[in-house]
């Protein structure tokens, strides 16, 4: 009789569920180890249950009804010492169903078995839990795979210390050079890039040597280096790593960066243009000269200031990446980019005759800063990803976000090939026969 009130709860079970073997939300397993001392490590096994849920307790002899219990992998048997056994609470009643006594959990329950394993070991234990649990009036059977691994005690404190340092200096390797990039791609945004030769031509002119010129550049240069870290410093400082990193990750911050940046594509593509007060550029230029230091740091202000429409919106992406960073993130990023910003000014300051490969600053620049505002609002829709995943949404599904992107990228294919026009575009250049035509850098772009 027995024997068949168990085959009739496995029936059941198997009626129940899609599949024996997947594992339900009602109970969740994590797995920890700890070393007990130099010979043996304490394999623990926990069950986190949902409310109302009863999970039953490891299998004590042949005649338990319902029961679970922990399977290890033949290469892991040899090790084991003693038997497994619970650290938590467990609870006995007589099941009416089974019509038997039964063992089980409420809220958590906790296993523990001990391994053999030196200090010196190197150790992959696996194997597999198979469990059965009561939700409502269901008896429910699943399994959960784990693998733990047990590593040397040296090697585990080096190699965590040693990894973290490694991850955090590539993050901010890989920062600085994204800055660096974002540093170049401002280069060429109108704001700056019509600048390069005035303020060269400025230092080289009104100085009275060579040598003054060259210096005059060079502070500037370190100006501009200086204004933008010292901006990156103040955020690091001000907010610090922990606040930034969960800003970078709360789901209404990725709503507001998501604005933010549509609001900077919109303005790249010409509709508007995001300036600082006018009373900051007046009160920096009036300060500006090249009498002194101080006089050429106000000049770089006042350059920072003025061009803050092109460079706000790609300052604002850096300081999104920096906030996903580490604690230096913000300072080595606005540190990279303020470097590949103020290097053109010192490098031609060394050879002014070389001002003019930079070209004419013609329409083509603001191409650039249109096809800026096309990467603004791809960007600005990942952010919105970031938080219709969060909140579980689902207004902007993979479908949608492909589309759209892929809606913008041709967009924007469109319009370098010359077939869209915005407010401060010129007419394509013309060629010996009074035709416009396509440049051959535009058309690979």
């Amino acid at each position: 009789m027995r024997s068949l009130s168990r085959i009739l709860i496995c029936v059941l079970g198997l009626l129940i569920t899609n599949n024996l073997f997947s594992q339900d939300s009602s109970v969740h397993f994590s797995f920890d180890k700890e070393r007990i001392d130099g010979k043996e490590v304490l394999l623990k096994f926990k069950a986190k249950l949902s409310p109302g849920i009863e999970l039953f307790g490891i299998q004590r002899s042949a005649s338990d009804p319902l029961y679970s219990n922990i399977h290890f992998d033949s290469s892991a048997r040899g090790i084991l010492v003693d038997s497994l056994f619970s650290t938590t609470k467990e609870y006995q009643e007589f099941d009416s169903l089974v019509q038997d006594s039964v063992h089980y959990f409420l809220d958590s329950a906790v296993w523990q078995q001990k391994i053999r394993a030196e200090e010196t070991d190197s150790l992959l234990v696996k194997g597999s839990i198979s469990y059965m649990y009561k939700k409502g009036e269901q008896y429910l059977p699943a399994e959960q795979d784990f693998r733990i691994f047990v590593q040397p005690e040296t090697m585990v404190a080096v190699a965590d210390e040693t990894d973290t340092k490694e991850l955090a200096a590539q993050s901010l390797w890989w920062i600085f050079f994204t800055a660096f990039a974002g540093g170049l791609l401002a280069l060429f945004t109108p704001c700056i890039y019509s600048m390069i030769p005035v303020t060269v031509s400025f230092f080289t002119k009104r100085s009275k040597n060579k040598s003054e010129g060259i210096r005059n550049a060079f502070y500037y240069s370190a100006s501009i280096v200086v204004i933008f870290t010292l901006l990156g410093f103040l955020i690091t400082v001000i907010f610090g790593p922990a606040a930034l990193n969960n800003l970078a990750t709360n789901w209404i911050a990725n709503l507001i960066f998501f604005l933010l940046f549509l609001v900077f594509g919109i303005s790249f593509l010409g509709a508007f243009n995001i300036e600082l007060p006018s009373s900051w550029s007046l009160k920096a230029d009036s300060k500006a000269g090249t009498g002194s230091f101080f006089g050429i740091f106000f000049m770089a202000l006042t350059l920072v200031v003025v061009s803050f429409s092109c460079t706000g919106p790609i300052i604002g992406n850096l300081l999104v990446l920096a906030a996903r960073g580490s604690y230096y993130g913000p300072l080595v990023g606005m540190f990279g980019f303020s470097l590949a910003l103020a290097l053109p000014f010192a490098l031609f300051a060394f050879s002014p005759g070389k001002l003019n490969v930079l070209g004419k600053a013609g329409g083509w620049l603001n191409a650039v800063k249109v096809t800026l505002g096309f990467l603004e609002l791809a960007l600005a829709l990942k952010f919105l990803s970031n938080a219709d995943l969060s909140q579980g949404w689902r207004i902007l599904d993979r479908e949608i976000f492909l589309s759209l992107w892929i809606v913008i990228f041709v967009t924007l294919g469109i319009y370098l090939l010359g077939f869209i026009k915005f407010h401060h575009d010129d007419t394509l250049p013309k060629n010996d026969f009074d035709l416009p035509y396509l440049s051959i850098p535009r058309l690979f772009f």
